[in-house]
């Protein structure tokens, strides 16, 4: 039987503030009381304060700026993508790892896309696929337009999650894609990238979930096939 471990005065105040942002219903960008308030209401010192709102910046809770109050975090892909990097360069997971969860995700977020897309969304996937028509044969300005089009995909799921988490899939194996598009030595190649990304956008654009899977997933194939970039 372990003994029974003391908590901390920091750990304490690390989860009075989580339960307050809770119990206050705080949002995203909404603020916390300063630290010297939150010292006199949980009765402790600005340095134990100070220790846990560094704790609780450090994994995403709050965001701390010097002269303001702290902050309600809003979800973002940069902690997710760190995390995928670290997980690579500590050979925790793999490349494959990466671009078969990536896979997973962006197939069922063409699906849902397919169901929940907006008017809005669907000007953007237009304006996206002539970016991409208009940047055959250049890598750079393909990619970027490419990953703007993967972004609006997501956003039209409806669901912020597969958003944040197709960012962060992106950060981190941006490269990789990159070096995948520079490996392309035909037209017809590229042409058929173009073709394939069309026929995702019909299907959004059609409502038709089984054939946004499809070609969802056949993007990722010719990935696969084009350059083993997982």
């Amino acid at each position: 039987m372990e003994p029974i471990k003391a908590v901390s005065l920091v750990d304490q105040v690390v989860e009075r503030v989580r339960t307050h942002i809770v119990e206050n219903s705080l949002g995203a960008g909404d603020f916390l009381p300063s630290a010297q308030e939150l010292g006199a209401i949980f009765g402790v010192s600005r340095g134990v304060v100070r220790e846990a709102l560094t704790q609780l910046e450090a994994v995403g809770i709050i965001d701390i700026a010097n002269g303001r109050r702290p902050m309600v975090h809003r979800l973002e892909p940069n902690a997710m993508a760190q995390a995928f990097d670290h997980g690579l360069a500590t050979r925790q997971v793999s490349f494959r790892n990466i671009g078969t969860f990536r896979r997973t995700i962006e197939c069922e977020a063409a699906v849902l896309a397919a169901h929940e897309r907006t008017d809005d969304h669907l000007a953007r996937l237009d304006v996206a696929i002539a970016g991409l028509r208009d940047s055959l044969q250049d890598p750079k300005r393909f990619l970027a337009t490419d990953f703007e089009l993967h972004a609006v995909i997501a956003q039209a799921s409806g669901n912020p999650l597969y958003a944040i988490t197709t960012e962060a899939l992106t950060m981190t194996i941006k490269g990789m894609i990159y070096d995948g598009l520079c490996s392309i030595t035909s037209l017809a190649e590229w042409k058929q990238i173009l073709k394939t990304h069309e026929g995702i956008v019909e299907a959004i654009r059609d409502r038709d979930p089984v054939k946004a899977r499809k070609m969802m997933s056949r993007h990722f194939d010719e990935a696969l096939n084009r350059a083993a970039l997982y």
